[in-house]
């Protein structure tokens, strides 16, 4: 799949490569066995990576980094980081993370799913306490946040944004811990609407992060 990638882009350099919801094998396999696929998948994306065919790895999920620990598909950041390491050592390629992020899905941000230390914390804290990139996607939950009716904290909070896409991109793209939110566009139109927010400040992260204290 790396080479097909690779083909189809036309790089003989990926930045970024994905592992997409290793989650889902959990219902059929053993935990046991998870880990057994997943130490092998990090061995080929290792030796990718030394090659150059990829510069960096990351694990792109749904519910796994943001449900709590006893959820049947949990997966705890800690242990990826440390099959990385145990296949690389500190010089890993392990490098992001990929999850849903919306004003409907803040759990990534709001929720303690993740062990740092002897403390739960949301999923954007570890990753930013492991040193990883946090990507959010779903940022307007596959457009259906767009025409949303929005509760009057969040559109105050947001009143200085466009309503539409940009409103509903803000919070995403404003709070502590995400590197980047995701969003697909498929007319100029989108393009426009969701490019122009750059022209806008973010919110203040802890406004954000207050909306869920």
């Amino acid at each position: 799949m790396i080479e097909r990638s690779r083909r189809n882009l036309g790089l003989a350099t990926i930045d970024l490569y994905y592992l997409h919801n290793p989650e889902t094998q959990l219902s059929a396999i053993s935990r046991k066995a998870f880990a057994g696929r997943l130490r092998r998948a990090v061995e080929v994306l290792e030796k990718a990576a030394e090659e150059g065919r990829i510069a960096a790895w990351g694990v792109a999920t749904w519910d796994a980094l943001r449900v709590p620990p006893t959820h049947p598909s949990h997966l705890s950041l800690s242990d990826i980081v440390a099959a990385a390491r145990d296949v690389a050592g500190d010089d890993h390629h392990f490098a992001a993370v990929q999850a849903p992020v919306n004003l409907a899905m803040p759990q990534a941000i709001a929720f303690p799913s993740q062990q740092a230390g002897s403390r739960a914390v949301p999923l954007a804290q570890a990753a930013a306490g492991l040193g990883l990139a946090l990507f959010s996607s779903a940022s307007i939950l596959q457009g259906r946040l767009v025409d949303a009716d929005l509760p009057p904290e969040i559109a105050a909070l947001f009143a200085d944004v466009p309503e539409g896409a940009c409103r509903a991109l803000q919070l995403p793209r404003s709070a502590a811990g995400i590197t980047c939110a995701l969003v697909g566009v498929s007319n100029p139109g989108h393009a426009r609407d969701t490019f122009g927010l750059a022209r806008y400040p973010t919110a203040p992260p802890e406004k954000i992060a207050a909306l869920f204290s």
